[in-house]
């Protein structure tokens, strides 16, 4: 897709994974964190590969691009006022890590509509 969308004015949203967000007070990968997770080795492969694919498109700076992060938990509900960060796990004022399939859809779709994050991943958490 990257290929095909150089030279033209394509715009991708990414949804990536919460695993290649940083976390704790020595910054690791919460991927690392979900591999020690009972029962992950079924699918710890997702966001191993979406680590991969934010590292790749960290290298990509002729395409329009950006990624978005959900937080720890990403379930379903309404979208709700939200917090965004870069690279770090998000938790709001309760100490949750939570995003809403409602929050994820405003997000982007407000990104949509109006691009304000161009060659990079943010991360949002339900506030």
């Amino acid at each position: 897709m990257i290929n095909l969308a150089r030279g033209n004015k394509i715009r991708f949203i990414f949804i990536l994974g919460a695993g290649s967000l940083h976390t704790g007070e020595d910054h690791h990968l919460v991927v690392d964190d979900i591999a020690k997770m009972d029962g992950s080795d079924a699918w710890i492969n997702t966001p191993r590969q979406q680590l991969k694919e934010l590292e790749y498109l960290n290298t990509v700076d002729d395409v329009d691009w950006v990624g978005i992060s959900p937080s720890m938990i990403f379930e379903s509900g309404p979208a709700t006022k939200y917090i965004e960060g870069t690279d770090e796990l998000l938790y709001n004022d309760q100490g949750d890590s939570k995003l809403t399939s409602g929050t994820m859809a405003k997000v982007v779709i407000k990104e949509a509509i109006d691009p304000v994050h161009h060659q990079e991943r943010i991360t949002v958490a339900n506030a």
